[in-house]
């Protein structure tokens, strides 16, 4: 066993064992020597586990430099985040700080863990500090059906359950942005879970009263809106020879006599509607009895304030076009007759699709030693075999790994565009990339890929994700992501030179790509049995071998040979020994 294969045994050991401070050192160690993944992410694993968050941000973000496709690397790394600046913001109730971290750990993963996590503390923080804008927005981050409703144990106590704290901040922050009936219905939908939570059923009065409106109902589908006061609560009417005479308000408490003839001039303003993400207007238009005309606002914020546009010139002609200017946000105001079946028409822009990461892996494990396998004579399901004619005698028999590999992805559209997927491949040192799949965009994040026909060598994999079937053409976005060094290798080792003399086995074994793994012999078709090269040491593609046989039986016997590369293929040789 090489030096540093001992340290990594070592560390291993220690590891299993939850004694991340030997192991931390030994992965340290391994790490700044050979700098793989493995080890990067395993020593950034111990630096966590033993208190010293900030250290182990700073290795993680060295190791996720050089591997930054690695899913494991990409793990610590978030997590590195989490205890180095996420956990510190949410301790002093820095919201700044803690949205900032939180955006970098959701750019770095999809997982449901950490996102639950980020996504749980940002929205309470920010509900409690009444930025109902963040608690909004990170709310919808995540999709509640997806968290738990058991009751969670905090501090030695009972704490409410994941969707209850969603709950809470998601319905808060729309009674905040005064999004009544948004409010409402999710405070309704909150009960059918919880319906002993109080919270939701006060919230879900407090929608209803508080959007300060007068209805005059003449049947189950008749009703018409004839107030809606700048108030919060319409709490008192009074009526006089059948007539509304007056209408006394809460928040803050006002009081209207209203008159028996019709408004000079009627208006109504519209709750703020949010497109979602910055749009482009279109028209309104409408379907009402008598003059009525139109002027709107925009803005990016979600009540209107100092930024938003000026009430645009008001029009009276359906379809109206809208002359506010691009915004997230619109406000509607009508003056003048009756107005039903009111519409918007706006286009959002377009979201830019996002790959949060990209896998090949499938064939591309590096054993450090191939077990004893069955007899050549015998076949495993699968197995391709080939026969050629060699010199000196022997017959070459070769076994080749599958040719597969898979390549898995993981990508996302924050408008919810629907995503087709395009690869690619390219060698190493080229600038010229190949489709893999020439007949139509992949719509599956998986993909098995046949090399069979790649000449063996370093290849990298590049993962197109684009929107265009959601989208007009020329509007639609996408993102890429190219793939580190990946291996193709299918050629099967070679065995040259194989003799056998006063009871040593000799030759050489080559690979042109990959190093070997393995080496085993067999007598007369038996048992197969590993030896180690002339150096004792798999460190390189081609290695020579000189082996004393103590169970070499009298002549004649046959004796076979086969080699093993880190890919899986498995060349074979054969002599006989007169």
């Amino acid at each position: 066993m090489t030096q540093s294969a001992e340290l990594r045994t070592q560390a291993r050991q220690h590891y299993d064992a939850k004694q991340f401070t030997e192991a931390g050192e030994l992965f340290r160690q391994l790490w700044e020597g050979e700098g793989d993944a493995f080890s990067g992410s395993r020593y950034v694993h111990c630096l966590r586990k033993t208190g010293r968050a900030d250290e182990a941000l700073a290795v993680a973000r060295a190791v996720a430099e050089k591997y930054p496709d690695d899913i494991y690397v990409r793990r610590e790394i978030v997590w590195a985040l989490y205890d180095a600046e996420f956990k510190p913001a949410r301790e002093r109730n820095d919201l700044d700080a803690l949205v900032r971290a939180g955006q970098q750990i959701v750019d770095l993963t999809d997982e449901e863990l950490p996102l639950r996590r980020v996504v749980l503390d940002i929205s309470k923080l920010a509900k409690d500090k009444m930025k109902w804008d963040i608690a909004s927005a990170w709310c919808d981050r995540i999709d509640r059906q997806k968290l738990s409703i058991e009751k969670r144990e905090m501090d030695g106590h009972r704490a409410v359950s994941e969707r209850e704290q969603w709950y809470f901040a998601k319905i808060k922050s729309l009674v905040g942005l005064k999004r009544w009936d948004e409010a409402r219905t999710l405070a309704q939908e909150a009960l059918t879970t919880f319906p002993h939570q109080r919270d939701f059923a006060r919230w879900s009065a407090q929608a209803l009263a508080g959007q300060g409106r007068v209805y005059r109902v003449g049947g189950p589908q008749r009703w018409e809106l004839l107030f809606d006061f700048d108030e919060q609560n319409a709490l008192t009417l009074a009526v006089r020879d059948g007539q509304l005479v007056f209408v006394g308000t809460g928040q803050a408490g006002v009081g209207y006599r209203i008159g028996a003839q019709p408004a000079a001039q009627t208006q109504y303003t519209s709750e703020v509607l949010d497109a979602k993400f910055p749009a482009t207007w279109g028209t309104i238009a409408w379907l009402g009895r008598g003059p009525v005309q139109f002027a709107t606002r925009s803005g990016n914020t979600s009540l209107p304030d100092a930024t938003w546009s000026d009430w645009s010139a008001p029009g009276s002609e359906s379809p109206l076009k809208i002359a506010s200017p691009p915004a997230r946000y619109l406000q509607v105001r009508a003056s003048g007759a009756n107005v039903s079946n009111l519409r918007v028409h706006y286009l959002a822009q377009n979201q830019k699709p996002v790959i949060a990461s990209l896998r090949v892996d499938g064939e591309e494990k590096k054993p450090a030693r191939r077990p004893p396998a069955k007899p050549a004579e015998e076949k495993e399901d699968g197995d391709e075999e080939e026969k050629t004619e060699s010199t000196a005698g022997a017959t070459v028999t070769a076994k080749k790994a599958s040719p597969l590999k898979q390549i898995s992805w993981q990508a996302s559209d924050r408008d919810g565009d629907k995503l087709v997927y395009r690869l690619f491949y390219r060698a190493d040192g080229s600038a010229v990339w190949i489709p893999i799949a020439l007949d139509r965009p992949l719509t599956k994040t998986s993909y098995s890929w046949d090399t069979d026909s790649v000449p063996d060598g370093w290849y990298q994999i590049k993962l197109v994700a684009s929107d265009e079937e959601a989208n007009p053409v020329g509007t639609a976005l996408m993102d890429e992501r190219v793939s580190g060094p990946v291996k193709v290798d299918n050629r099967r080792p070679e065995i040259s030179g194989l003799k056998f003399a006063a009871g040593t086995l000799s030759g050489e074994a080559r690979d042109n790509l990959s190093f070997l793994v393995a080496l085993e012999y067999s007598i007369n078709g038996g048992e197969w049995k590993t030896f180690a090269p002339e150096d004792g040491i798999f460190d390189r593609a081609t290695e020579p071998f000189a082996v004393k046989l103590p169970d070499a039986p009298p002549p004649p016997f046959t004796l076979a040979v086969r080699a093993t590369d880190e890919a899986g293929n498995i060349g074979v040789a054969q002599i006989h020994v007169p």
